[in-house]
C-alpha cells in the first residue's frame, strides 16, 4: 500500500500561505452580501443581536455547533436560498443517515486548524533546523492556524426520513435550562476563568474588568434578574480579559480609552464572544432577556458613549468579519476549558445537574478528561464581596 509522502516544512508554509489567500478572496466575495444583511435589519438593534449570530447553527449529525464567522455565511446563504432550517452537514453525513441529496449544490463553511509545520530547539527558527520532516524530532512543536473550505448542505436539501439521531438533536433546541442546570455551568466558568473575581458592594454595583489588576469586578450575585442573566455578563468580562497582551494580545483592547472605534470593536468582540458560548451551550436567551442584557450593558458603559459606534459597524461588515473571528478565538478557548472542567466533575459525580446537550458534549473522545478537578461549590476565584478603599478605586481607572 502506498504512504502518502509527509510534507516539507516548506511545503506546509506554502500550503498555510495558499489556504490563507483563498479563504481572503472567499470572504472578500461575501462582504457586500453581508453588508445588505446588516443594513436590512433594525438599526436600532446592538450589531450582536442580528439574526445571523442569535441563531444556532448547529450540524446535527456531529453535533457541531457552527461558530461566529460561519454563522454570518450560513445566516446570509439562508436569506438567498430561503432555507428555514439552521441545520448544515455534509454530503457523505446525510448518505450515511440514509438521506439523498442528488442534485443539489453545495456552499461552504469556513474550517480552521492548527498545522504543525515542524520542530524548533531553542534558538533556531522553525525551517532552519534538519528536524523539521522526522517524526520523533526533538525540541519544540510548532504550530500555524490554517484554513480550508468543506462543503455543507442544509437539511433542507436532503430527502428520505429523518433519523432518530436528527430528530433528538430538533429536540433539544427547544428545551430551555433548568436554575441548577445554569448554576453548574456558572460555577465551571469562574472555576476555570484566567482572572480573579472579585464581588463588590459598590453604590452602583458596575460590572466590569480591571486590566491594571487583571481582575473582574462583578455584583454580588443576588443583583442579578437570573442566573442565567449573571453567567452572560460575566461571560462577557471573561471575554475582555482575554484581550490582554499575554493572552489574545487585542489591539482594541490596549487601545481600548483611545477612541470609540476602539471601544465599540472590543464590545462587540466580547458580547460575541459571550453569545457564542451561551449559543454552543444551548443556553436559548428569550428577546426579554436579551433585552434586560443590552438595558444593563449600556447602563454599565455610560461612561464611554459606545452606542452610536456600534451602529456604525452595520457600514463596516469587513470589521464585523473581523471581531467575529476575534470573539470566536475567545470563545472557543472559553468553551475547551469549560467542556474540560464538567467532563472531569461529571466523572466524578454523575448526579451533576448538567443538560442532555452537554451530556452528549462530554461524552466526545475528543474533549481532554484530565483537568484538575477543582471543589464544585465555591470557586477559588469568587472572592467575598468588598466595599473598595479609596487607594483601590483609584487603581480602577479603567473599566471595561
Amino acid at each position: 500500500m502506498a504512504v502518502a509522502k509527509r510534507k516539507s516544512y516548506k511545503e506546509k508554509k506554502e500550503y498555510i500561505d495558499n489556504s490563507k489567500e483563498k479563504l481572503e478572496g472567499f470572504l472578500a466575495d461575501k462582504v457586500d452580501s453581508i453588508h445588505a444583511m446588516l443594513q436590512a435589519e433594525n438599526p436600532d438593534v446592538p450589531v450582536w443581536n442580528s439574526p445571523c449570530f442569535k441563531i444556532r447553527y448547529l450540524n446535527p449529525i456531529s453535533g457541531t455547533v457552527y461558530n461566529l464567522e460561519n454563522s454570518m455565511l450560513l445566516s446570509m446563504l439562508g436569506k438567498e436560498k430561503g432555507f428555514e432550517l439552521p441545520y448544515y452537514m455534509t454530503a457523505k453525513q446525510g448518505f450515511d443517515a440514509g438521506l439523498s441529496n442528488k442534485g443539489e449544490k453545495a456552499d461552504f463553511v469556513v474550517h480552521h486548524f492548527g498545522m504543525q509545520i515542524g520542530f524548533v530547539k531553542d534558538g533556531e527558527k522553525p525551517g532552519a533546523g534538519g528536524n523539521d520532516d522526522q517524526d520523533n524530532a526533538e525540541g519544540k512543536a510548532i504550530y500555524r492556524r490554517a484554513s480550508k473550505l468543506s462543503p455543507v448542505f442544509n437539511l433542507q436539501q436532503f430527502t428520505g426520513e429523518l433519523p432518530d439521531k436528527i430528530k433528538a438533536q430538533m429536540a433539544q433546541r427547544a428545551k430551555i435550562p433548568t436554575p441548577s442546570e445554569v448554576q453548574t455551568v456558572l460555577q465551571s466558568v469562574m472555576d476555570t476563568m484566567p482572572i480573579p473575581l472579585k464581588r463588590h458592594a459598590g453604590a452602583e454595583h458596575s460590572n466590569y474588568f480591571s486590566p491594571g489588576e487583571d481582575t473582574i469586578y462583578m455584583s454580588p450575585s443576588s443583583h442579578f434578574k437570573s442566573d442565567l442573566h449573571e453567567l452572560s455578563t460575566l461571560l462577557h468580562e471573561v471575554s475582555h480579559s482575554y484581550g490582554v497582551p499575554s493572552r489574545k494580545n487585542r489591539e482594541s483592547l490596549a487601545k481600548y480609552v483611545q477612541s470609540d472605534e476602539h471601544r465599540a470593536y472590543e464590545e462587540l468582540v466580547a458580547n460575541l464572544s459571550a453569545q457564542a458560548v451561551i449559543k454552543h451551550l444551548n443556553f436559548n436567551l428569550t428577546d426579554g432577556m436579551r433585552d434586560q442584557l443590552d438595558e444593563a450593558f449600556f447602563a454599565n458603559h455610560q461612561t464611554y458613549d459606545v452606542g452610536w459606534a456600534l451602529k456604525g459597524l452595520r457600514d463596516k461588515p469587513d470589521q464585523v468579519f473581523k471581531a467575529a473571528a476575534d470573539a470566536d478565538r475567545t470563545a472557543n478557548e472559553i468553551i475547551y476549558k469549560l467542556e474540560n472542567d464538567l467532563k472531569a466533575k461529571y466523572e466524578l459525580d454523575p448526579t451533576l445537574p448538567v443538560s442532555d446537550f452537554i451530556k452528549q458534549r462530554l461524552s466526545r473522545s475528543e474533549v481532554d478528561s484530565t483537568p484538575q478537578v477543582k471543589a464544585p461549590t465555591i470557586s477559588s476565584h469568587d472572592i467575598q464581596v468588598e466595599t473598595a478603599t479609596p487607594i483601590q478605586q483609584k487603581k480602577r481607572t479603567l473599566k471595561i
